[in-house]
C-alpha cells in the first residue's frame, strides 16, 4: 500500500535529490538555465521547508515511488512542483494520491490556491491535473518556457 509522507531525515532528502534528478532526465528538455535545477538540489529542502511549504514522497513498503513539492509563490498561493512518479508505480494512481495530498495540505494551511506549470511534452501529467481540477490561467511570467502552461485549482 502506497503512503504519503513528509520528508525529513538527511538520508530521505538525498533520496529526493535523485527522484528529482529522474524527473529532469524524464522531461527532456533543458529548463534550468545556469545551473539553476543543481542550486536546487544543494539547497534541499529550501524552498519546500515547511510551515509555507511541502516536501513528500510515496512509499510503498520499502520502495520510493515518487514524490511531489509545494512551495509559496506569493501570498495565498502554493506552487506544486517536481511530481514525479517511478515507471513501476505509474497507472497506480500514485500521481494522483501526491497531488491530492499536497492539495489537503495546501487547502489546510490556508492558502487560496495550488499552481501550476505543465508542458506539452506532459500530456498525463496535465491529465491528472485537470482531472483533480486545476483549469489553465493567463500566464503572468515574464519569460514563459515555450510550450509551457499555467494551471490553477481554487481552494
Amino acid at each position: 500500500m502506497v503512503e504519503i509522507v513528509e520528508v525529513a531525515a538527511p538520508a530521505e532528502m538525498e533520496a529526493v535529490r535523485v527522484l528529482f534528478g529522474e524527473y529532469k532526465k524524464a522531461v527532456g528538455v533543458d529548463l534550468w538555465f545556469g545551473g539553476q535545477f543543481q542550486r536546487e538540489l544543494d539547497a534541499l529542502p529550501e524552498p519546500y521547508l515547511a510551515p509555507s511549504g511541502r516536501l513528500v514522497v510515496a512509499r510503498d513498503g520499502d520502495q520510493l515511488a515518487g514524490c511531489g513539492a509545494l512551495r509559496p509563490v506569493r501570498p495565498g498561493v502554493v506552487e506544486l512542483r517536481r511530481l514525479w512518479v517511478r515507471r513501476p508505480f505509474r497507472k497506480l494512481g500514485v500521481g494522483k494520491l501526491i497531488t491530492e495530498a499536497l492539495v489537503a495540505w495546501a487547502r489546510a494551511a490556508g492558502y487560496r490556491a495550488v499552481r501550476l506549470e505543465t508542458l506539452s511534452v506532459m500530456t498525463r501529467a496535465e491529465t491528472l491535473f485537470r482531472g483533480v481540477g486545476f483549469t489553465p490561467i493567463p500566464d503572468d511570467r515574464p519569460t514563459p518556457f515555450p510550450g509551457s502552461k499555467l494551471l490553477e485549482l481554487r481552494l
